[in-house]
């Protein structure tokens, strides 16, 4: 359901440790430089965690290009994949 790019397990477990690391707000430059990749493929992946993690519509992760950051929903998440240990 990702689509032909979709994450390895590997990149998803990075992508939220470096949300928790910046209580689920962080800039796509920032992100870029925590996950070791070029700013050039962030959106690709972005877009790629997006599908991953938007189920029956509900957007986990939103992309403000104005302001150029990046946040987790993480109640959101929690409630999605009914993920207990994901709150504090």
């Amino acid at each position: 359901m990702a689509g032909r790019r979709a994450l390895d397990d590997r990149t998803v477990e990075d992508f939220l440790r470096v949300f928790d690391q910046h209580y689920d707000r962080i800039s796509q430059r920032v992100l870029s430089q925590a996950l070791g990749q070029p700013e050039f493929r962030m959106r690709d992946l972005l877009v790629a965690l997006q599908r991953l993690l938007t189920v029956e519509g509900y957007q986990v992760v939103a992309i403000d290009d104005t302001t150029g950051t990046v946040a987790l929903n993480r109640p959101l998440l929690a409630k999605q994949f009914q993920l207990a240990s994901c709150l504090p």
